[in-house]
C-alpha cells in the first residue's frame, strides 16, 4: 500500500466525514444557543475547513513516512525497552495527548503561532465545523508533536491510529453547540474535556481565552492550574476583537487574517513576548 493510501486510510477522516455532519444536523435540531445565519457561517467554516484538511492530507504523507522510517530504523524508546504492546498505546496516547495541551499553548504565547491559530479563534460562534475552521499554515504546529514523538518513542502506528480519531472525536464533542443533558456533561466534564469548559476558550475575555488548552483530557488543565471556573455561556461574547466585521469572516478575509496586525483594546496587557490582536477583556 503507498504512503498516500495510508494517510487515507486513516480512521479520523472516517470520524470526520460522519461525526462532523451528524453534530450539524444534532446542533440544528437542538442547538444550545440559537443564532441567525448558521448554515451560512456552517458552510464557510467547512470550506475554511476543507482547505486545512487537503493541507494535512499531504503533510499526513510525511507522518506515516516518519513511522515507517521509526519501525524500519528501531528508533526510539519504545523499540529498546520491551514494553507490551498495550502500555505502549496506553503510554503513547497520554504522551500526544500532553503534547497537544503543550503545543496549544504554545499557540497562545508565541507571536507567529497565535497568527495561525487566531482563524480559528475568530469564529463568532462555537459549533462541530470550528473543530476545522483552521487556517492552513496552522497544519505544521498541529501536527509537530506527532512528528516530534514518533521517533522519539518509537510509537508504534497502532498509537496514531487510536490518537488521531480520539482527539478529532474529542475536538468536535467539545467545539459543539448541542444541547445535553447537564448531569451527562458533569460527568464527563471529569474526565475529557467537555462543550461547557471549553467555550470560555473561545471567548473575547482573554483571561478565559488563555485557559483550557486541553484537546481529550481536562486532566492536564487541572495539573497546570488552566482549568478556570467557566462564565454564562449564553452572556459571554466569542471570537477575537477587531476580527468579527464582514470582510474579516468571509474566506478570503480569514485566509489573509494571518498577515493583519490590528490594534489591541487600550489599557490591557499583552503577553511579555508582544502578541499582537490578541482576545482582550472589554474595554
Amino acid at each position: 500500500m503507498s504512503l498516500y493510501n495510508l494517510a487515507l486510510a486513516n480512521p479520523r477522516y472516517a470520524v470526520m466525514l460522519t461525526g462532523l455532519p451528524l453534530l450539524i444536523v444534532l446542533e440544528a435540531i437542538a442547538p444550545f444557543l440559537e443564532g441567525d445565519g448558521r448554515w451560512r457561517h456552517t458552510a464557510k467554516n467547512l470550506v475554511i475547513g476543507a482547505i486545512y484538511v487537503a493541507t494535512t492530507a499531504v503533510l499526513g504523507l510525511g507522518i506515516v513516512w516518519l513511522l515507517h522510517a521509526t519501525g524500519r530504523n528501531h528508533w526510539g524508546l519504545f523499540n529498546h525497552v520491551s514494553v507490551p504492546l498495550w502500555i505502549q498505546v496506553v503510554l503513547g496516547v497520554l504522551a500526544l495527548d500532553f503534547a497537544d495541551y503543550w503545543r496549544h499553548r504554545a499557540d497562545h504565547t508565541f507571536r507567529l503561532l497565535w497568527r495561525f491559530h487566531r482563524l480559528h479563534h475568530s469564529d463568532p460562534l462555537m459549533e462541530a465545523s470550528t473543530t476545522i475552521r483552521n487556517h492552513p499554515g496552522a497544519a505544521i504546529t498541529i501536527l509537530a508533536p506527532r512528528a516530534i514523538l514518533i521517533p522519539l518513542l518509537g510509537l508504534d502506528p497502532l498509537v496514531l491510529i487510536i490518537h488521531a480519531p480520539l482527539a478529532l472525536a474529542g475536538q468536535l464533542y467539545h467545539h459543539s453547540n448541542l444541547k445535553l443533558p447537564p448531569i451527562l456533561e458533569r460527568v464527563l466534564g471529569y474526565f475529557i474535556v467537555t462543550p461547557s469548559q471549553h467555550f470560555a476558550h473561545h471567548a473575547k475575555i482573554r483571561k478565559y481565552a488563555d485557559s483550557q488548552f486541553g484537546v481529550i483530557l481536562i486532566l492536564w488543565d487541572k495539573l497546570f492550574g488552566t482549568l478556570l471556573q467557566t462564565p454564562d455561556r449564553a452572556a459571554t461574547p466569542m471570537g477575537v476583537r477587531g476580527y468579527d466585521d464582514a470582510a474579516s469572516q468571509s474566506i478570503f478575509g480569514m485566509l489573509a487574517s494571518m498577515f493583519e496586525k490590528k490594534k489591541p483594546a487600550t489599557g490591557l496587557p499583552l503577553a511579555a513576548v508582544g502578541l499582537d490582536a490578541r482576545t482582550q477583556e472589554p474595554g
